[in-house]
This record gives C-alpha cells, structure tokens and sequence, in this order.
C-alpha cells in the first residue's frame, strides 16, 4: 500500500468516527430532553396529588385501594360483600398511599441517576448530587402540603420517599451492570 492510500484510509476511519460520535451526541441529547420532559411531568403530578386536600387525596387513595380489593375479589375463590371489600379497601389504604410515595419517587431516582450517568463522571459525587436531589424534593413536597387543608408534612414520608428514590438508582445500576456484563461477553466471544 502506498502512502497516498494509507493516508486516505486513515482519514476516511477518521471521519468515520467522528461522524459516530457526533450520532452519539445527538441521541444523548434526544434521550437526555425526553428524560426530563418524563421527571418535570412526574413533579407536576405530584404537586397535584400533594395539592388536593385531605379528604380529597383521602378519596383518590380509598378509590385505588378499593378497585384493588375488587381486583383481589375477582380472582379469589369466594366472592366478597360490599362491607367485606370496604373493610379490605380500609386495611390497605395506608399501604397504598406509602406505596404511591415509594414508586414515585423510585421512577424519579431512575430517570435522575440516569442523566447523572450519562453526563457526569462516575463516583460519589453524582450519587450524592442526586440523592441530595431527592431528600430536597421530598422535604419541597411535605413543606407544600403544610398550606394544603387537611393535610401535614411527615418526616417519614421525606425518608420514605428517598428511600423510594435510591431503589430507582440502585435498579439503573442494575441494569446498567448486566447490560455491561452482557456488551463484554458478547465482545469476548467475538473475538
């Protein structure tokens, strides 16, 4: 080969990559404005749940765990009175509104350690960022909820939510590690 071929050679996988890394960019950036449409409109859901007020958000949650129980009921052996569905709906109701606090702020966690991953170097310091991230959103709700008739803040609630939050990040890091797992056995029986 001569040295007019191996420079034209050289330069085409040169542009080659560049050209795949500026794709790269773009998708980046595509993913990255997709995830924070789908976090800004988990907090506006949220400020609207924290905005109804106690009987309100007391309706919606007995709702969700009656339909649960009627659920439960059609799969059940025996078939449940109304009282009997009532009283399963009421036993599970506070279940329910902690577990909308958990999965709320689990898919909060996801989305916000993956733009922490994409973006920011690995170490603490992203962890730290988006767990601060969280604590504050948590404490930025329970606060909101002061000015919200029949409603009150809950300590709890804060580290029940950020606990909801770190189970999001820790099953990105999951994910994150099987799919590397995955990309490196799949290029070791490449070779």
């Amino acid at each position: 080969m001569n040295p007019h071929e191996s420079e034209f050679l050289f330069a085409r996988k040169e542009a080659h990559a560049s050209k795949a890394g500026e794709e790269s960019i773009v998708k980046k950036k595509i993913v990255t404005c997709i995830t924070i449409v789908l976090i800004l409109c988990i907090y506006g859901v949220m400020f609207g749940f924290s905005a109804q007020n106690g009987e309100q958000s007391g309706d919606l949650s007995f709702l969700v765990s009656r339909q649960l129980v009627r659920f439960a009921d059609f799969f059940s052996m025996d078939t449940w009175t109304a009282e009997e569905m009532n009283t399963r709906a009421e036993q599970i109701d506070f279940l329910i509104r902690k577990a909308a606090h958990f999965s709320e702020y689990a898919a909060l966690g996801f989305l916000e350690f993956g733009l922490a991953v994409m973006w920011m170097k690995p170490g603490k310091r992203r962890v730290c960022l988006i767990v601060g991230i969280l604590l504050f959103s948590g404490g930025l709700d329970e606060f909101h909820q002061m000015f919200v008739p029949g409603r009150y803040p809950s300590f709890w609630d804060v580290l029940l939510d950020t606990a909801g939050g770190l189970s999001g990040m820790a099953l990105l890091s999951f994910i994150n590690l099987v799919a590397l797992g995955r990309k490196q056995t799949a290029g070791n029986t490449g070779s």
